[in-house]
């Protein structure tokens, strides 16, 4: 998976299951390029990956997410792709969101990826460029590769 240039992630920002699970967030400082931005990717290995509903299900909560996927096939991949705006109650801040799911297409894996972007101008009216960063993320969800491995008791 693409690493952002700027980004930076603490050693409390990373978890890891055994080889069936992790889970990385990081983030850029906004005196860099302007832009306020946090990430979470989230790594599975297991039988239930192959579920994507299931998936799906677990990103659109963690979101608070109710609406459609985008669906693409990109190499040995399928994506899912989708995003959402939510504000504060006054409306002094907007966070924009962008997440999918990432699963192999030849063997138990998949990556929860989540990317929201935060916009502390009145009606979220910041001068992003939100195609471009959109277009960021799509290109960060299709870097990613899956090693060729199998689970542990795993019969194919």
């Amino acid at each position: 998976m693409k690493y952002p240039e700027n980004a930076s992630m603490d050693n409390i920002s990373y978890e890891r299951k055994k080889s069936t699970y992790e889970r990385l967030r990081y983030a850029e400082d906004p005196d860099i390029n302007g832009i306020s931005y946090y990430s979470v990717a989230t790594y599975d290995h297991s039988n239930s990956a192959r579920d994507e509903d299931d998936l799906l299900y677990l990103l659109s909560s963690f979101v608070g997410y109710e609406g459609d996927y985008v669906e693409f096939e990109h190499d040995n991949n399928t994506i899912f792709y989708a995003s959402s705006e939510s504000s504060t109650r006054s409306k002094k801040t907007t966070w924009f969101e962008f997440f999918g799911l990432v699963k192999s297409n030849n063997s138990n894996q998949s990556l929860r990826y989540f990317y929201t972007v935060k916009c502390e101008e009145p009606d979220g009216d910041c001068s992003y460029n939100l195609g471009a960063i959109e277009e960021k993320v799509k290109e960060i969800m299709k870097s990613i590769e899956f090693r060729d491995v199998e689970l542990e008791g795993e019969n194919n």
